[in-house]
């Protein structure tokens, strides 16, 4: 989403544009959105653009009714490169109840942390700055793990290794049929 402003008491339009870092001010600008309603402090337009990672300039133009226009420039960084997957998960089980899990960091420069997933699950709401993480009160059965990185713009990187651990707290069922107790 891009918000901003864009209001004149005679607006005609308003033009967002962009343009690679590297070629501004004087290459060639791309207009991807155009709107001739008012917006002020709120969202201008929802862009899925589909560039490559890197860095561009965001520009917004208003033209009013008697042609006067005026403009405001942003970098922005688009990043659609995951970081790299965590390697060497190995995972225990402590007291037959906590799946203890450890990893390898991943050497990224935008690193947020890491999402732990169970069975396909994630269980982590944010990321996790380190590399250790006890799922506590594990569920009982053959739970199979796995973490990946994820970087400051959202981009997931590939599953590392699953570990798969046996958690059983049912004790086994038994009983004497024969011979008969008199």
């Amino acid at each position: 989403p891009v918000t901003g402003s864009a209001t004149d008491a005679h607006l005609a339009q308003y033009r967002l544009s962009v343009i690679r870092a590297a070629a501004f001010p004087a290459g060639q600008w791309s207009d991807v959105y155009t709107g001739t309603t008012p917006v002020d402090t709120a969202l201008l337009a929802n862009l899925n653009l589909p560039t490559l990672s890197g860095e561009y300039v965001l520009r917004l133009t208003v033209t009013d009714r008697a042609g006067l226009a005026a403009t405001d420039d942003v970098r922005v960084r688009v990043d659609d490169l995951p970081p790299p997957a965590p390697t060497q998960l190995a995972g225990r089980v402590e007291n037959n109840r906590n799946a203890i899990l450890d990893w390898n960091a991943v050497a990224a420069d935008d690193l947020a942390g890491y999402h732990v997933y169970r069975g396909g699950a994630r269980l982590t709401g944010t990321p996790l700055a380190g590399t250790h993480y006890i799922d506590a009160d594990a569920p009982e059965g053959r739970p199979a793990y796995h973490v990946v990185a994820i970087d400051h713009a959202g981009n997931e990187s590939a599953p590392s290794n699953t570990v798969t651990l046996a958690l059983d707290r049912t004790p086994p069922r038994v009983a004497l049929s024969r011979p008969r107790a008199d």
